[in-house]
């Protein structure tokens, strides 16, 4: 018996496990083994709290526990366990006693089955239904089952009250009431059709009309779909009703809006028409017929003149082959973007020439393809020539101010100049910081200067080095200065933000090498190069006198005086970039500023 017992507990399914008075294994079977990933060798004596439940169980196993040693047996209950894994598993308990001679209990037996599987299928299964209740309860038509072959209405959802006005109660009385609310002109129809749902596999619809209990009537579209069995069999019939009384209406409102918008269509100013996917006119305007139609329209229409003679026929029917093209590759954009455009274009020549503007459009269906196109054709001519007018006008005007406020600038900046030379005369403590502060006056004066004299937003960057280097000799007559440009280099345009920092940042770098050469009698001049570099343009200042300080560092600022950190502060973040160098064994330095896209634009010409 000892071996049978053995054999029974060691492949038996359930899990057997025996526990002493402080919860201690003293038997732990192989099925517990396979369900806990634990091997009983490792659980031998150890409290079951200690390794197998999880914290907010083990009070209540206690509580089992207790009651079982003093002998409330036999006992049912439940836990989790959690596996060596981490996994928990879901077991139910039947408890029994092992007791000695005296009656007292020594060990508990607990035989357990792992339900974790059987109560996950039953929470989704009460999910599922719980989604179907939420799903048929709100939504706004009626979903209805009917069992088969009794023809038992099994159930109804809740929008049947809402729709019928009637109340739900039995469903063998919402049947009755279902039945009773049917218009007398469509009940025997709809009768067949239910009888038709009975006999055939297969889905059926019906619209019909029912008279709910306020004396109002409503349509309803019903949709019915046979389920069947593993034998092929009906054994339930689904369907759904809705109250369709609001699209009736509409399509109502939408036969007498086409009547209204055809008689609007045919006395609108506008030409209008319509096409199919062909390109064939559907319908077209008695302005559109006139217009196409008129001597002299350039549009040479090669139908007649009676109305309603462009119904189906196409442009290649009715104008020039090349005209025709034209139109049907417009209509095949609208058509494959399903999108509108708008189009002008001049028509005609001499005294009977026109602009038209041409709104083409996408004519969809209730799914959302398109069907064809539609097109109205406004005549803009007095439009058009009236915004040429207007445009030639502002561009005058814009001009003349814009030369106009920079002169203005210009002369003041001039008169605040003169100012400074009267105070660097009375004052000579300042003359060199006022001098600084007249060529830089000086360089902001001339490129306003430039700005009135052509009135353009963008200036040429030998314009303006032209400019500098000029405003400068007029200032100080005796500078040492030579400047030459590149041919290659004609018509390089500034970007018109760019302008007046970078005349700033040229003058510094001039006076900077004048300051330091000037007191050489008999010295070479200051050399000023416009260069080119690959894609840009490149500005040589070149001063034949002094030396860069050994620790200067344009880019780190290190060494740099007032002017050259004016210049490192003006400097472009991107598209120019500033060196400097010592030339050579003799004394000298050389800036070159290199200035590319989009700080400058390169013309076709000068590249």
């Amino acid at each position: 018996m000892s071996d049978l017992y053995t054999e029974i507990v060691t492949n038996t399914r359930a899990l057997i496990m025996v526990l002493d008075a402080k919860g201690r294994v003293a038997m732990f079977n192989a099925a517990c083994e396979r369900i806990s990933g634990y091997r009983f060798e490792e659980v031998k004596d150890l409290p079951i709290w200690d390794f197998l439940l999880p914290p907010e169980e083990i009070e209540g196993v206690r509580t089992v526990l207790a009651e079982l040693f003093v002998g409330r047996c036999p006992n049912t209950h439940e836990n989790h366990w959690v596996t060596k894994s981490g996994e928990r598993r879901f077991i139910e308990w039947s408890d029994s006693a092992v007791t000695d001679e005296l009656g007292r209990v020594t060990y508990v037996i607990g035989t357990g089955i792992d339900v974790t599987e059987r109560r996950a299928a039953e929470r989704a299964l009460q999910a599922s239904e719980a989604r179907f209740r939420d799903l048929t309860e709100n939504l706004p038509l009626v979903f209805w089952t009917r069992e088969m072959p009794s023809g038992r209405i099994s159930y109804i959802s809740r929008a049947y009250e809402k729709i019928w006005g009637r109340s739900l109660g039995d469903l063998d009385e919402a049947y009755h009431s279902f039945v009773q609310s049917i218009h007398p002109d469509d009940r025997e129809t709809l009768f067949r059709q239910i009888q038709r749902e009975t006999e055939l596999n297969e889905s059926t619809e019906a619209e019909y009309r029912i008279v709910r209990p306020d004396r109002t009537v409503r349509w309803i579209h019903s949709r019915a779909i046979p389920l069947q069995d593993e034998t092929g069999q009906v054994c339930r019939i689904v369907g759904f009703a809705d109250d369709i009384t609001d699209l009736r209406r509409a399509e109502q409102i939408v036969h007498e809006t086409q009547q209204r918008q055809k008689a609007l269509l045919d006395n609108m100013p506008e030409a209008a028409w319509m096409k199919d996917l062909h390109g064939r006119y559907i319908e077209t305007n008695r302005v559109f017929l006139d217009r196409v139609s008129a001597p002299g329209s350039g549009l040479g229409a090669r139908v007649g003149t009676q109305y309603g003679k462009f119904e189906g026929r196409t442009d290649f029917d009715i104008f020039p082959a090349d005209y025709a093209r034209k139109l049907a590759e417009e209509d095949r954009g609208v058509i494959e973007s399903k999108k509108p455009s708008v189009t002008e274009r001049h028509i005609g020549a001499g005294a009977y020439g026109r602009w038209i503007e041409v709104t083409k459009a996408p004519v969809f269906d209730e799914s959302g393809a398109v069907t064809g196109t539609v097109g109205i054709a406004r005549d803009i001519t007095g439009r058009k020539l009236a915004e040429v007018h207007r445009a030639a006008r502002d561009a005058v005007l814009r001009d003349a101010l814009v030369k106009e406020i920079h002169h203005r600038i210009k002369n003041n900046l001039q008169g605040v100049i003169g100012l400074m030379q009267q105070l660097a005369t009375e004052h000579p403590g300042s003359a060199s910081l006022l001098d600084a502060v007249v060529t830089r006056v000086n360089a902001i004066a001339s490129m306003h200067g430039l700005y009135g004299a052509t009135g353009q937003h963008e200036l040429r960057l030998e314009q303006i080095l032209l400019t500098l280097v000029s405003s400068l000799r007029v200032i100080y007559a005796d500078l040492p200065l030579r400047l030459s440009i590149s041919s290659s280099l004609v018509s390089v345009r500034v970007k018109e933000s760019e302008i007046v920092p970078l005349a700033l940042v040229v003058n510094e770098l001039i006076m900077n090498a004048i300051k330091h050469s000037h007191s050489i009698i008999g010295g070479d001049p200051v050399e000023i190069a416009l260069e080119r570099a690959a894609n840009c343009a490149r500005i040589v200042v070149h001063g034949h006198a002094g030396r860069l300080p050994a620790n200067f560092d344009f880019d780190g600022g290190a060494g740099l005086g007032t002017g050259l950190s004016l210049v490192k502060s003006l400097l472009p973040p991107e598209g120019a970039v500033l060196r400097f160098e010592n030339t050579g064994d003799r004394t000298g330095v050389k800036a070159e500023l290199t200035l590319c896209p989009p700080v400058i634009a390169l013309s076709a010409a000068s590249t």
